[in-house]
């Protein structure tokens, strides 16, 4: 994914030039009630392996979640389960993009894209198992 835009709102997947934003969203308050289970602040070289870390673990994709070509937060799948077919999304605007329909915007945006490799996916596995339901379980 290069980016992707609608409705004047753009994502594009991070870069290490974004870590001092999403460094200091990560330790604010509003990100660690709602996005995080961590409660603790961290150093930009701490985060810096803590996100390495998400990412090793079960971290799939992450995105900003850009507006007017400034970041207004992020966007995240973890936990991807392709025999299940089911994956969790985070979303995390900061506080004065709130209800505004930015984050309804991006989670459209972010759940096509996940979906049209997960069609992909589905369509190779039908061309390889066939469509007769002889596929491994």
């Amino acid at each position: 994914m290069q980016s992707i835009s609608a409705r004047g709102i753009t994502l594009r997947e991070i870069t290490e030039n974004d870590l001092p934003i999403l460094h200091n969203w990560r330790n604010n308050d509003h990100f660690m009630t709602f996005c995080s289970t961590r409660r603790n602040t961290v150093d930009i070289d701490q985060f810096k392996q803590e996100l390495m870390s998400d990412f090793k673990r079960d971290r799939h994709i992450q995105c900003l979640i850009m507006r007017i070509g400034r970041p207004i937060g992020t966007i995240y799948s973890y936990g991807l389960n392709k025999t299940d077919g089911h994956v969790s999304i985070t979303t995390y605007l900061v506080a004065d993009n709130e209800r505004r329909g930015y984050g309804a915007i991006a989670f459209a945006l972010f759940l096509r894209h996940l979906t049209q490799g997960i069609l992909r996916l589905i369509l190779v596995r039908e061309n390889f198992f066939g469509r007769t339901g002889n596929s491994p379980s």
